[in-house]
């Protein structure tokens, strides 16, 4: 199963420069008919066929300090916001969203906790999503990329220092955007549902000892998806964990895949 973007009316947000463009452009190779949307823009997200979600931005700030009015914007506009506009545009029959996610959508930072929540919480959502709507919702996990993100962050003044300090120490093995926009566009033409762009985004999960299974990265051509159905699985677990089942009780329906008991 292949997903073609030729022709598609397609949007991305986020898109007067760094990944966001760089997107634009590789979708336009792609055969798309696209509109990119920066800060500021009026658009609807029903009159799109396929949207790609790369609107966010990054704060630094203590776990031991109070929250600001940033905090609160850097929910709305990486979490709330984009949730809405997926929302909006899955309900009119739009063929594919894609969000743009980061390596902190599973793997938290100091520092960036806040950032890494609301790139968790849309992580929660594109992956339920995909699961109840097979080949329409999909995420991807980039690393650092060569963009203005980082000198863009918000947050401590003393912290954002020694961060960009650390940064520009480790930036010149960052990922391009263009090589980031490639992945993430085959990612979505081989109906990935979670979305790993380059070696080196994958390289950084695999030093976590994540599990990387169920991901698509560059080289593979399989969609990650499950090949279980997600009621079976629930009905098979609560069987498998209940008293009857720890007693000998029928387990029949058990399926490939389904969680070890207590």
């Amino acid at each position: 199963m292949r997903f073609e973007l030729s022709g598609r009316r397609t949007v991305v947000t986020g898109a007067s420069q760094g990944l966001g463009a760089s997107l634009v452009a590789e979708l336009r190779a792609r055969g798309a008919d696209v509109t990119p949307v920066s800060r500021g823009d009026e658009w609807e997200p029903a009159d799109f066929d396929c949207l790609f979600l790369n609107a966010s931005f990054g704060l630094l700030q203590s776990s031991a300090s109070s929250l600001g009015e940033d905090v609160r914007e850097m929910f709305e506009v990486n979490v709330l916001r984009t949730i809405e506009q997926a929302h909006t545009a899955l309900a009119a029959g739009a063929s594919h969203v894609h969000v743009v996610g980061s390596n902190q959508s599973i793997v938290a930072a100091p520092a960036s906790a806040l950032y890494s929540a609301t790139k968790h919480a849309v992580r929660g959502w594109a992956y339920g999503s995909a699961r109840e709507l097979p080949g329409r919702v999909s995420i991807s996990y980039p690393g650092g990329i060569a963009t203005n993100f980082f000198r863009n962050l918000r947050g401590d003044p003393a912290m954002l220092d020694d961060y960009l300090s650390r940064v520009a120490e480790a930036s010149s093995n960052y990922d391009s955007p263009e090589g980031v926009a490639q992945g993430i566009v085959d990612g979505v033409y081989y109906c990935a549902r979670e979305i790993i762009p380059t070696r080196f985004a994958l390289d950084w999960f695999e030093r976590n000892g994540e599990d990387v299974s169920r991901m698509w990265h560059p080289g593979l051509e399989q969609p990650s998806r499950e090949e279980w159905d997600w009621w079976t699985l629930v009905r098979s677990h609560a069987l498998t964990s209940s008293p009857q089942a720890a007693k000998g009780g029928a387990t029949s329906d058990r399926v490939a895949g389904s969680p070890a008991t207590a």
